[in-house]
């Protein structure tokens, strides 16, 4: 089938159950943005969109959030297939809705830099991505996305003293899921 035909995938893609299957899906999101993914776009991008809405508050939102904003250059300038924007722009909303409001004692969020330079930190993600789909204990390399050259930068500084639990409940804090599916949302121009 064409991958710019309009459909829906039958069901949400059932989360990983191992590293090893979530380290090849954000290989294979992450093809996708690049330009270079073999298989159908449009598909791999819908069932990112179906398993994400099927629960946008469930253990796996934050990786399919996050999934969602490595493909939104795709869907914002990719020229995805009919059906396929208003989808991902719906889902992405339900989240930042569900999400947003939440108390929390952190002064910052990891998506905090996307909303200067979406771009320049989206090459980061897939390394973050990845530990957060096997968090081996005390590893958290790769979930600090601040650039070497913002050693200036005090918020900076204090974001790289932080432990790896520390970092892993930015990560899955509620207002940090609301600020990436708004993020994408901004990027994709909904």
């Amino acid at each position: 089938m064409d991958s710019n035909a309009s459909r829906t995938p039958a069901a949400p893609l059932p989360p990983p159950t191992t590293a090893d299957a979530w380290s090849a899906l954000v290989a294979d999101w992450d093809s996708l943005r690049h330009g270079y993914h073999l298989g159908d776009k449009d598909e791999a991008v819908l069932r990112c969109v179906h398993s994400l809405g099927a629960d946008v508050t469930g253990p796996h939102s934050l990786a399919w959030t996050l999934g969602l904003v490595v493909l939104s250059p795709y869907v914002g300038w990719g020229s995805p297939g009919p059906g396929v924007e208003a989808p991902v722009k719906d889902v992405l909303a339900a989240v930042a809705l569900a999400h947003e409001g939440h108390a929390c004692a952190h002064e910052r969020h990891p998506y905090e830099p996307f909303e200067e330079d979406m771009d320049l930190y989206l090459d980061r993600l897939p390394g973050a991505l990845e530990v957060l789909t096997d968090p081996e204990p005390g590893r958290s390399g790769g979930l600090d996305l601040q650039d070497d050259e913002d050693e200036d930068d005090s918020s900076a500084n204090e974001d790289s003293a932080l432990t790896g639990p520390e970092l892993l409940e930015r990560w899955h804090c509620p207002r940090n899921l609301a600020g990436f599916a708004g993020v994408a949302l901004d990027y994709i121009g909904g």
